[in-house]
């Protein structure tokens, strides 16, 4: 009983480790979005190619990269949360 509990704990924590990281991955390639200007739709066109450069050189991360958000609509809140930090820090 106690070895499924810490499995099942194990395993909260790895999804939990990774939901953050793409989280990361999305904001960071939001950041760059913004940064040369790009149109926030250039996010789902960034992630096929991240997927398709993953199934040539690393098959078993594809799945985990397919979790990264990069729609349109995510890449405009990413960035607007990005600026709205940046600016909080400015005015304070």
């Amino acid at each position: 009983m106690k070895r499924g509990l810490k499995s099942q704990q194990s395993s909260f924590t790895k999804l939990k480790t990774e939901q953050e990281a793409a989280t990361r991955a999305s904001f960071r390639v939001a950041l760059e979005i913004a940064k040369r200007g790009k149109p926030f739709t250039d996010g789902e066109m960034i992630k096929e190619c991240i997927i398709a450069v993953a199934e040539e050189m690393c098959p078993e991360k594809v799945n985990l990269l397919k979790t990264v958000s990069m729609s349109a609509n995510t890449v405009a809140r990413r960035v607007e949360n990005i600026f709205s930090t940046v600016r909080q820090k400015w005015t304070c």
